[in-house]
């Protein structure tokens, strides 16, 4: 795994300019930089919504096996997939190290 990857760098946040709809089925980003809307499952929902709230990865995959019956293995590879697919759409940033980020 390269340096590149949101998971080996540091917990990534949610752009704080993007806006956020939770829906029955997941949630809806609208990025108006780009216009682009994005349309997240359920799973990735819960991903979106742990890195608004600054939430660490692994409490994103914890809160995932609590809700699914899917080992860890396979929920970290889940949130892995996310969290490169919400960070190559640009709603992403990850915090250099050492950071100073809110709670």
């Amino acid at each position: 795994m390269g340096g590149s990857h949101p998971m080996s760098t540091g917990c990534p946040r949610a752009r704080s300019d993007v806006l956020y709809r939770e829906l029955a089925d997941g949630g809806l980003i609208y990025d108006s930089t780009s216009r682009q809307v994005h349309h997240l499952n359920e799973t990735a929902a819960l991903v979106w919504r742990g890195c608004q709230r600054g939430a660490e990865i692994g409490a994103m995959v914890e809160e995932l096996m609590g809700s699914y019956s899917v080992d860890e293995q396979t929920v970290r590879a889940d949130v892995g997939v996310t969290l490169q697919r919400l960070s190559a759409g640009g709603l992403l940033v990850t915090p250099n190290p050492g950071e100073n980020l809110p709670p």
